[in-house]
């Protein structure tokens, strides 16, 4: 079958064929040895050759119908119990272009008549043909009363009724096409006030009649509705008008000219003319619509008969956006029937028995035998024992069953069937279409179904783009007119980069953005932008970087300091290693400021901003962390020589022991940033705080500020932790401080970093409640962060070295050894002894010749290994081992060496040399303390002493 349909559809004009049976479908008639049915009913059509989809639906109906219930058919009678069935006789009369029309209509007449009488005495229906043909099915149906279903749609076909009354047509009437159109541009207009204004103009032709009454139609509800300012053109589309010898509807020439009168050149300068146009031509508007674009024409709609022909549009789709039209089906539509869901997924179906894709004439083929049978439940649905067979006998049977078929209300999948008093379906409305944009397909459309309502996708847009005022943000560019592809484009164009129009209208060009400001790259603004960004000048730029230069230039010139008086006693006993995390913590935190610094204004990249918001943590946390807890460790080291000195026990205490204090709080909060940064970092943002709007400019103030990057978590939740963990360090640090305040200010902070954290906390108390205040000023809060930050760091600097610088140059009291001036007690001692010693050798006028034995050691007498012996069981003093000439102290070297090892003993100034530790133990020692083998060159009570410039004394 698919071989023979796709061979009559490509039949050359040139090769006729011989009528022939096509379809042949269904059981044969009073056969009741081979049926099931109670009654058999004869379905006929003749066609040409070409009218394929309004037959080749028709062979489904009736396999359907047939096959249903079990294969007995469909049911009539108030019980249901009487069963009929549908056979197709389905007859191609000839190729119509081969025979000619006059033919062509005689042999259609002769077969159908052929059939007709062939059936006489039989239940039959006549399916209609298509097109010129139908005409030839009209006077044979009533010869023969039998009720013809027509497939065509002017109403001439079927007026009037009393010509012949077996005539019923289920096309909606094609007068009904142009009347949504109609009435939504009345409804506009009504609501704008427009009727006396709007233009509308009217194309069409004298024939055929399907387009003459279509637009003959839409003129009738135009001028019902009010519209004064209506035109039409009405032609002979075979006649010839300027006597040239070409057909008006070829001819360039004259409908050109209808182009010019319908929209003259020059249109598009007057803005009230916006005429809203209705076409019913064949091909006549390929030479209409491109003249009206040279005039200019700016239509507010078009309607076209075309607009819905598939051979038309598609090769024109980049031209009809907005185009309206009309037709019988639409594939949106929802109606169905037993059989199927949708009129789409039927003609799917019945692809694969016809080999091809069919349109909504299939469709309609499909509905006609469907609806026959809803003809003969309605006619007999009383009745207990229904007799067709019989009363189609009789002329007063059949009469019956005609008027029937005017009181049928049928659904089917052609939609609602009703008829008037024409035989007309008022079912429903015509299936209007508007080419759309294709939500699915960019820069493509397709055919929006606009009506009926029940059934719309979309609703119709009128005016159309090309009639409609420029948007804020466009301006009307008339050089778009002849380049543009669609009558109903917009000649409307976004503004050029850094130009604006503020309102809609029908400007000619754009207002220039004033100096300052633009449109950041973008076309098509409504006013010029300037941002306000509130970044931060360069002027408080240099502030943070100098207070940050101070910072980092106090901790350079202090591990200077360190370095050159790596020897002197001040030094060694504050713990060289911790002395240098303190200032290398400080140029960590202080760099903090760097991040604080980083930012980006609309429209930048935020990468070194939200780099500099992640650093801002972590920089000024860890720094914070090594410098306070190097204070600790150190504090922690001290303690513990004090402890052990005081014990008696001879246990080395290396830096490492105490590496704890700052490994541990480190360790935490570098778990906490890690988290933090893992799961929530901070990130730039920028937060508009208010937008104004003067002369055309857009002024859009915002700050820049590091949020959380998902905000689901507050930041409490990760600087909660960390302000838990460096409080425990302060708290443990000044725990340990005020353990070892009996130790000399000399070497211990305790006095100097409470006097750091009561500065810092005056820092905080003027700068916190500031920072609040000024949250809203960007500088303002830099100034502030950037102060607290920088004065915390130079005050924990300065409060611990500048009191070390001071001692270190002061040095000690004259005949105070270093040792004696590690606790506070044994300190005041040595003091209050040498001041004695001073007034006896002035009030005798000599010098004492021999000084106490009982020097006490100084912690600042240790060695680069700063290692010392716990307190000395024998002499009740702390014992000093330095080894000269020691590279400093690193952070393995004990601040205490096992009493086995040898040992120098450093004053202020200078050093003594010491013998094995166990002479140490055993109770002398042979420079500091007299060795027995030296006794008599150095006695243990007359120790040589010489003094240096400075005072101090070294035992020599």
């Amino acid at each position: 079958m698919h071989s023979l349909v796709d061979e009559l559809s490509n039949l050359p004009p040139d090769q006729n064929i011989d009528p022939c049976i096509l379809y042949d479908e269904g059981p044969e008639p009073n056969d009741s040895n081979s049926t099931s049915y109670d009654l058999v009913v004869q379905n006929i059509q003749i066609t040409p050759h070409d009218c394929r989809d309004h037959r080749d639906g028709a062979p489904m109906a009736i396999k359907k119908l047939n096959e249903d219930n079990g294969g007995q058919g469909f049911p009539i009678g108030f019980n249901k119990d009487f069963f009929l069935g549908f056979r197709l006789f389905s007859v191609v009369a000839g190729n119509s272009n081969f025979l000619g029309q006059e033919a062509y209509l005689e042999i259609h007449t002769q077969i159908l008549n052929s059939f007709l009488e062939d059936t006489d005495g039989q239940m039959r229906y006549i399916i209609g043909s298509c097109s010129f043909t139908s005409s030839a099915e009209k006077e044979p149906a009533g010869d023969h009363e039998a009720i013809l279903m027509a497939q065509v749609g002017p109403p001439g076909f079927y007026e009037p009724r009393t010509s012949n009354p077996w005539v019923f047509g289920i096309h909606v009437s094609s007068d009904d096409y142009p009347l949504a159109a109609a009435r939504k541009l009345s409804f506009q207009a009504t609501q704008n006030d427009d009727l006396a204004t709007q233009p509308v103009r009217v194309i069409y032709r004298t024939s055929s009649e399907f387009f003459f009454s279509t637009c003959a139609s839409a003129l009738k509800e135009i001028r019902s509705a009010g519209f004064q300012d209506v035109a039409e053109v009405l032609y002979d589309p075979d006649a010839d008008e300027d006597g040239d010898g070409t057909p008006n509807h070829q001819d360039f020439d004259f409908l050109e000219s209808i182009a010019d009168t319908i929209c003259p050149p020059g249109s598009a300068e007057n803005p009230d003319f916006r005429p809203a146009i209705f076409m019913c031509t064949l091909r006549e508007q390929d030479i209409i619509l491109p003249r009206f674009r040279e005039n200019g024409c700016l239509p507010s709609s078009m309607w076209l008969t075309s607009a819905t022909w598939g051979f038309w549009t598609e090769p024109n789709l980049d031209a009809i956006e907005d185009f309206q039209g009309a037709g019988q089906w639409h594939p949106k539509f929802t109606y169905n029937d037993q059989f199927f869901d949708s009129g789409l997924e039927m003609i799917e179906a019945n692809e694969a028995e016809v080999g091809y894709y069919g349109g909504y004439d299939m469709l309609v083929s499909y509905a006609v035998p469907i609806l026959f049978a809803q003809h003969l439940q309605q006619a007999y649905r009383v009745f207990d024992n229904p007799t067709p067979d019989e009363d189609i006998l009789t002329p007063s049977g059949r009469e019956v069953l005609r008027r029937r078929m005017l009181d049928l209300r049928a659904d089917t999948l052609f939609g609602p069937v009703q008829f008037n008093d024409n035989q007309r379906n008022i079912g429903r409305g015509s299936a209007a279409v508007q080419w759309q944009p294709d939500s699915d397909s960019e820069g493509e459309v397709k055919s929006a179904l606009v009506s009926p309502d029940n059934q719309a996708e979309a609703e119709i847009i009128i005016p159309a783009a090309t009639a409609d005022d420029c948007q804020a943000g466009e301006f009307h560019n008339v050089s778009v007119l002849l380049e543009r592809t669609s009558l109903l484009q917009s000649v409307c164009q976004s503004c050029p980069e850094d130009s604006y129009t503020t309102a809609a209208g029908q400007r000619l060009e754009c207002e220039v953005c004033p100096s300052g400001t633009s449109t950041d790259g973008f076309v098509g603004a409504t006013n010029c932008t300037y941002y306000d960004d509130n970044l931060l000048s360069n002027g408080m730029l240099s502030f943070g970087y100098v207070a940050m230069s101070v910072s980092w230039l106090m901790a350079v010139v202090f591990l200077g300091w360190i370095f050159k008086h790596r020897e002197d006693p001040v030094v060694r006993l504050a713990q060289i290693p911790y002395l240098v995390l303190i200032c290398v913590g400080g140029i960590i935190s202080t760099s903090s400021i760097i991040g604080v610094t980083m930012q980006a204004g609309t429209g930048e990249d935020t990468s070194a901003a939200d780099a500099g918001c992640k650093s801002v943590p972590i920089l000024y946390s860890i720094g914070w962390i090594i410098q306070y807890g190097s204070v600790c460790a150190k504090t922690l080291r001290l303690k513990r020589v004090v402890e052990n000195s005081s014990g008696g026990r001879r246990t080395a205490i290396t830096a490492w022991r105490t590496g704890h204090a700052i490994a541990i709080p480190l360790i935490v909060d570098i778990a906490i940033l890690i988290a933090w940064s893992v799961i929530d970092p901070l990130q730039y943002e920028r937060e508009e705080e208010g937008r104004s709007v003067q002369d055309g400019v857009l002024t859009i103030e915002s700050i820049g500020r590091c949020r959380p990057a998902e905000g689901d978590i507050s930041v409490w939740a990760f600087l909660g932790p960390l302000f838990a963990n460096h409080i425990i360090l302060i708290l443990w640090t000044h725990w340990l401080l005020w353990q070892v305040r009996n130790v000399s200010n000399r070497y211990q902070e305790n006095k100097y970093l409470g006097m750091a954290a009561i500065f810092a906390l005056e820092v905080a108390v003027v700068g916190v409640p500031i920072l609040i205040a000024a949250q809203d000023s960007v500088e303002a809060t830099f100034f502030v962060i950037s102060g607290i930050v920088a004065l915390d760091n130079i005050g924990v600097l300065c409060f611990i070295f500048i009191p070390k610088i001071f001692f270190q140059m002061k040095g000690l009291e004259e005949g105070v050894t270093v040792g004696e001036s590690v606790l506070k007690d044994t300190h005041r001692q040595s003091v209050l002894r040498e001041s004695g010693r001073r007034l006896s050798s002035l009030a005798i006028g000599s010098s004492m010749s021999n000084v106490s034995a009982g020097v006490l050691p100084s912690i600042a007498e240790a060695s680069e290994s700063e290692d010392l012996h716990p307190e000395d069981k024998s002499s009740g003093s702390l014992q000093p081992i330095v080894e000269e000439n020691q590279p400093m102290l690193s952070a393995d070297e004990p601040l205490y060496k096992d009493s086995s090892t040898s040992h120098s003993v450093h004053s202020e100034h200078g050093t003594a040399d010491s013998t094995d530790p166990e002479t140490q133990e055993s109770g002398g020692s042979s420079r500091a303390r007299g060795d027995p083998e030296d006794d008599e060159e150095h006695p243990r009570d007359e120790p040589e002493e010489q003094a240096k410039p400075d005072g101090s004394f070294v035992v020599a």
